[in-house]
């Protein structure tokens, strides 16, 4: 099984798509949450009995006690090394992420360009949420308005959508307008 470290921005579009359990169950893929990651503000944007924009906290605890992420920290030495050399460059939970993937022969998960950038330096294999709801799609052969639904709940509920040059860009914007 694919291990994959996650990081924040993963999850929380993971979530948005109002499909997580399913994403989450695919075939060959085992999901890691650090607990830098866990503890960082996770949130949706939704709208309240007004229709006023507010943030819906997201819990986690169904998706780990189902055992579909499992939480985990780095441990004393090389792992806690990693993550202080690359908190230097990036957020506590990208660090943290990526200090695991790198530690323990994972593939790292992000859509931060720049933690992305570092890990490919460092020959770490890399997903990012296009690529993950690309492979959920096609693994489960989705119908077009399902993908669609995915695609446009992050965009409304995660504020997430890859730049046209991303090389998945194409592919969402053809399918999120379904």
């Amino acid at each position: 099984m694919m291990p994959i470290s996650l990081d924040a921005c993963c999850i929380i579009n993971i979530c948005a798509t109002g499909d997580a359990p399913r994403i989450l169950k695919m075939a060959g893929m085992k999901f890691y949450l650090s607990a830098a990651c866990s503890k960082e503000s996770l949130c949706l944007h939704g709208r309240d009995d007004k229709a006023a924009r507010i943030r819906v906290p997201i819990d986690l605890s169904p998706l780990i006690q189902s055992r579909l992420i499992e939480l985990t920290d780095v441990t004393p030495g090389p792992e806690t090394a990693a993550f202080v050399d690359f908190a230097k460059q990036l957020d506590d939970g990208e660090a943290m992420a990526l200090a695991l993937a790198i530690c323990r022969g994972w593939t790292f998960a992000s859509d931060d360009r720049k933690a992305c950038r570092i890990a490919k330096e460092k020959g770490v294999p890399t997903i990012g949420t296009p690529g993950l709801l690309h492979t959920y799609s096609t693994s489960l052969n989705l119908s077009p308005p399902d993908i669609a639904r995915c695609l446009k709940n992050i965009e409304q509920r995660a504020t997430f959508r890859p730049k046209p040059t991303h090389p998945l860009g194409h592919w969402w914007r053809a399918n999120s307008n379904q």
